[in-house]
C-alpha cells in the first residue's frame, strides 16, 4: 500500500490555469463566488483546506469591498450607524441603475507557483495608501470597523496590492505542498495531562504536568505544554469520567517561549508494558478507544464564545505563533493562535490579561513585516494550570 506522501495527485501536474468572472453588484453573490474560486484553487493544488479557509475570508472581504464601497459607493461609516441604515442604503443603491448595473471583474490566475486573484470594480476608487496609514494615526476607537478588512486581507494571504487608483486589488498566494495527513485534525481546546516516557520504557509520573490539547485526529494530537527537553515519547491522560491513557511519539516541537512548547504527536499502538504501569491497567487506550477520545475532547472543548453579535464574522483556523504585548511597559510575548476573523483573534497564552485591556497584536506575514494591530481583551478563561483562552476583539488605533 502506498504511503500518503507517495499518493499521485493530478493537481500536482497543473502548470497554468485562469478563470475570469463578471459579478453583479449584489452582496448575495459574494459567498457564492468566493466558494467557487476557493474550490478551484484547492482542486488545482494552490492550497490545502486550512489555507483555503483563509483565502475564502480574504476573497469575501475583497468582493464585498468592491461591491459595497466600490460600485455602490456606500461609505464604511454607514455600517457603524446600524444594520438598518446599511441595509436601506444597499437596497437604494442596488435599485439605482447608475450604481446597481456596475459589475465587478474577477480574474483568477495560476502559473504553477503563485495564485493571483484580481478583483476590479467600476467605482471612483480610493486612496488606499492614505487609508492604511491613517489606521495608525489616532487613539484606539472601540467602535470603528473602518479599514479593518484591509488589514485582515494582508494577514490572510501572502501579498495584497492595490492598483488603478484603488479600484483593483490583487490577492497573492504562493502554492505550497498540501497537508499529507490521511485524516485532518479537529480543532479542540481542552485540558489534558502528560508524563514523559523514559528511554527504558518507564513512565516518569513525577514529571506529569497539565497541558492543553489544541487539535486531534485518530492518528495524533497537537499539544501546548511545558518545555520537553529530550523527551521523545509521552503518556497523555484524557479525563473522561475514568481517565483514558494514550502513548504518543513526539514528531515535532516548536518553542513558544522559555517555558512553553507546541508539540505534534503521533499515537502509538497499545503497549502492555505501559498498561502495567497505570493505576488501573484497563484504562490504557486501544486503537478502537481513540474514537471515544476524539469525541470526548471535541465535546469538552472550551467554547471560544465572544458575545454572539461579535461572532457574526467568518472565522478561519489560524494556528501561527503571534506576538501579544499586554501593555506599553511590557515586552511582546508569543502566544498560540487558534482562529482569526475580521473582528478578532482567539489565542492560547501562558499568562492572564485583564478583560477590557487594549493590547498590541503582531501577526506574522510570510515574506513581509509583522502586521501590527490593536485589540481589546473580551474573554480570558483559564483552560488548565497557567494556560488561558483569550478572545481579542480588534480595534482601530
Amino acid at each position: 500500500m502506498d504511503r500518503a506522501d507517495d499518493r499521485m495527485r493530478a493537481a500536482d501536474l497543473v502548470a497554468r490555469d485562469r478563470v475570469d468572472l463578471r459579478v453583479p453588484s449584489r452582496v448575495e453573490w459574494v459567498d457564492e463566488v468566493a466558494v467557487f474560486l476557493v474550490s478551484r484553487a484547492e482542486a488545482i493544488g494552490i492550497c490545502d483546506s486550512r489555507r483555503a479557509a483563509k483565502l475564502r475570508m480574504a476573497l469575501s472581504e475583497a468582493l464585498t469591498n468592491a461591491i459595497v464601497h466600490g460600485n455602490l459607493e456606500i461609505s464604511s461609516e454607514l455600517k457603524e450607524q446600524g444594520n438598518a441604515a446599511f441595509a436601506e442604503a444597499l437596497s437604494q443603491r442596488g435599485a439605482d441603475p447608475r450604481y446597481g448595473e456596475r459589475m465587478v471583474t474577477v480574474s483568477a490566475r495560476y502559473d504553477g507557483k503563485y495564485g493571483v486573484w484580481s478583483i476590479t470594480d467600476e467605482g471612483p476608487g480610493f486612496d488606499h495608501a492614505t487609508v492604511l496609514s491613517g489606521l495608525d494615526a489616532t487613539e484606539p476607537d472601540l467602535e470603528s470597523a473602518s479599514g479593518r478588512g484591509l488589514l485582515m486581507m494582508r494577514a490572510l494571504v501572502d501579498d495584497v496590492g492595490w492598483f488603478e487608483g484603488g479600484r483593483r486589488v490583487d490577492l497573492v498566494l504562493e502554492a505550497v505542498a498540501p497537508d499529507r495527513r490521511e485524516e485532518p485534525r479537529k480543532d479542540v481546546l481542552s485540558s489534558v495531562r502528560v508524563a514523559p516516557i523514559r528511554p527504558d520504557g518507564a513512565v516518569d509520573w513525577t514529571r506529569q504536568r497539565e497541558a492543553v490539547a489544541l487539535n486531534i485526529s485518530h492518528g495524533g494530537i497537537g499539544l501546548l505544554q511545558g518545555q520537553l527537553g529530550d523527551v521523545n515519547r509521552l503518556v497523555i491522560e484524557i479525563p473522561d469520567g475514568s481517565p483514558i491513557y494514550l502513548a504518543a511519539e513526539v514528531c515535532h516541537k516548536q518553542s513558544v517561549d522559555d517555558r512553553t512548547t507546541q508539540v505534534g504527536c503521533r499515537f502509538l499502538p497499545p503497549d502492555p508494558g505501559l498498561a502495567n504501569q497505570l493505576v488501573d491497567p484497563t484504562h490504557a487506550a486501544s486503537l478502537a478507544a481513540i474514537d471515544q477520545v476524539v469525541e470526548s475532547l471535541v465535546d469538552r472543548s472550551v467554547d471560544a464564545g465572544e458575545i454572539q453579535e461579535e461572532r457574526t464574522a467568518m472565522r478561519v483556523p489560524y494556528t501561527k505563533l503571534v506576538w501579544v504585548a499586554p501593555d506599553e511597559r511590557a515586552g511582546a510575548q508569543r502566544v498560540t493562535a487558534r482562529d482569526l476573523s475580521k473582528g478578532g483573534l482567539s489565542v492560547v497564552a501562558g499568562f492572564e490579561i485583564p478583560i477590557g485591556r487594549i493590547v498590541h497584536v503582531y501577526l506574522p506575514r510570510d515574506g513581509g513585516d509583522d502586521l501590527e494591530l490593536y485589540a481589546q481583551v473580551r474573554r480570558c478563561q483559564r483552560i488548565a494550570g497557567e494556560y488561558f483562552d483569550l478572545g481579542l476583539m480588534f480595534v482601530m488605533k
